[in-house]
């Protein structure tokens, strides 16, 4: 065997010799510094990933408010939209019921005239009866209080009647001659008196 030919204490150094750790070792300072380096790196990529993120969130902050803000805007807008129609609705209402309680107080007050105007008739036909007038003078009585007079013709016959409405200067005549059917004139002198 040649190996054993030689001495051992020279195989032994030449083993130390070509197993020297020198060349590991800084082959593993070299991969440890690597991995420090990039440890380092990836840390200030992550802290500049954590800046970035708490950027965007105040942005994202900052972007809810704008929209809240908005929100609040369009929605006071909108209340104040309503409240003005409702305001309109308002006093469109109050118009239309001062306009109603004015009629009302004119149908009284027409009431009012009427029944003392029915009062009066019925005190003058009491009268009419106890003077005992014939009945056309009651009738002319009563259309005279109605707001008809009745205009006779040289023969003595009605041909005319005159309409006045109380309270107005408005004066129609219909011709009582025939032309038209009764119930045609009592309703015209019904609608205009």
């Amino acid at each position: 065997m040649v190996l054993l030919d030689e001495n051992p204490a020279t195989l032994i150094a030449h083993v130390v010799e070509n197993f020297g750790a020198d060349s590991d070792i800084t082959a593993l300072e070299r991969i440890q510094a690597n991995i420090r380096i990039t440890a380092e790196a990836r840390a200030r990529k992550l802290d500049a990933m954590r800046e970035e993120i708490a950027a965007l969130e105040r942005e994202l902050a900052g972007a809810r408010a704008q929209t809240a803000a908005a929100e609040e805007n369009r929605a006071k807008r909108d209340h104040e939209k309503t409240m003005m129609e409702l305001d309109r609705e308002k006093f469109t209402l109050a118009r239309e019921i001062l306009e109603a309680d004015a009629k009302i107080h004119e149908l009284h007050e027409e009431r009012a005239r009427t029944d003392e105007e029915i009062a009066r008739l019925e005190e003058e036909m009491s009268h009419l009866e106890g003077d005992k007038k014939d009945e056309t003078a009651l009738k002319l009585k009563i259309y005279r209080g109605l707001g008809i007079e009745l205009v006779k013709d040289e023969a003595g016959n009605y041909t005319k009647a005159v309409l006045r409405k109380k309270g107005e200067r408005d004066v129609q005549v219909v011709k009582l001659d025939g032309s038209h059917s009764q119930s045609y004139i009592t309703d015209y002198i019904w609608d205009n008196i």
